[in-house]
């Protein structure tokens, strides 16, 4: 399906909104928006479009699908919420410093 052997790049592109969660993949179909994919795919790039901390799906330009127009993947995956424990482990050693 992507031209690219084995491996792709994906940007990844969050949907932030007060309607409910069923509307907020109808924004990933705006026109705009799938102009600014479809030339990003011109340059090797798919599309991660999470809708919230859980949920996201695969978005390939026609560029990307030899021929078969655009091409939405939704696992039906859904993760948890890292703790903010799991957060700072992956970020690594650092110092923060809070003020008031």
């Amino acid at each position: 399906m992507i031209r690219t052997s084995d491996h792709a790049f994906v940007g990844k592109f969050f949907i932030e909104d007060d309607a409910e969660t069923l509307v907020l993949p109808l924004v990933a179909r705006n026109p705009a928006l799938r102009a600014y994919l479809e030339r990003r795919a011109e340059e090797g790039y798919a599309a991660l479009i999470r809708l919230n901390a859980r949920e996201a799906f695969v978005l390939w330009a026609p560029a990307l699908t030899n021929g078969r127009g655009w091409v939405e993947k939704h696992s039906g995956m859904c993760e948890t919420e890292h703790s903010a424990e799991e957060k700072l482990a992956a970020l690594g050693s650092m110092t923060v410093t809070l003020r008031p």
